[in-house]
């Protein structure tokens, strides 16, 4: 139930966020930047995911946020790069390795569970092919650079409270990565009133091992449900205008 909160939290605020963020853009681009051919869409949501080929590694959930231009090119295809500077990945369940603090690894320590947190600046170059009004599908490239990694352990401590703690893994990642996205969504507002909300499921794939060491050999990959804001003045409103 408290996850079912805190969605529903975070797509309110996205919503309102969206709305006034989108308005400062078309007053710094002019109403240009907010036409049928040429906006801006704010996007944000959840993702699950996972360092494939990690032993014992698990879904992690995290959040994404960030902002796409959108250039229509004819009726059915646009071209669509986006900037993603929150991205978080990485996975959980992982198999526990010593530390290097004497005062932590000889701890009395049951259950401990460690997981890697990562975030990423995400830079996907994608084409959207729009089926109809409704139902589109995007696809391409994506570049990541690498931001923060740590190591979160946690476990319960005989005699005191539950252990929690955070130790940098920043130094054995590579900085960047690259694979691709596919994406499929679903648009569940007509652009009308002059914003929209659109609904996408997207799949990432890397195709680096993100390790530094030559011995290890994992890649990201992550499962994301997004809202994305169009904002759109109509065709109408800004003839006239002129």
């Amino acid at each position: 139930m408290k996850k079912f909160y805190l969605i529903a939290a975070f797509a309110v605020m996205s919503f309102q966020f969206a709305h006034g963020q989108a308005a400062i853009l078309v007053l710094i681009f002019g109403d240009k930047a907010a036409s049928e051919n040429f906006y801006f869409s704010l996007k944000g949501g959840l993702g699950f995911s996972n360092l494939y080929g990690l032993e014992s590694a698990d879904f992690k959930p995290g959040v994404h946020f960030g902002l796409s231009n959108n250039l229509r090119i004819n009726d059915h295809w646009d071209f669509v790069p986006e900037f993603m500077p929150l991205s978080w990945k990485g996975a959980r369940s992982l198999e526990v390795y010593p530390t290097g603090i004497p005062e932590l690894d000889t701890l009395n320590a049951t259950g401990v569970k460690l997981s890697r947190n990562l975030n990423y600046i995400d830079i996907p170059i994608l084409m959207r092919y729009k089926l109809n009004n409704k139902i589109r599908f995007e696809f391409g490239p994506q570049v990541s650079i690498l931001t923060s990694a740590n190591d979160k352990y946690e476990a319960s401590v005989t005699g005191a409270d539950k252990l929690s703690y955070s130790i940098s893994s920043r130094d054995k990642l590579k900085t960047m990565d690259f694979g691709f996205v596919v994406s499929a969504g679903y648009a569940l507002t007509d652009f009308t009133e002059g914003t929209g909300i659109e609904f996408y499921v997207r799949y990432y794939q890397g195709f680096v091992d993100i390790p530094k060491e030559s011995s290890e050999s994992y890649k990201n990959g992550i499962l994301q449900f997004t809202v994305s804001f169009p904002f759109i003045i109509p065709s109408e409103a800004n003839s006239s205008e002129n």
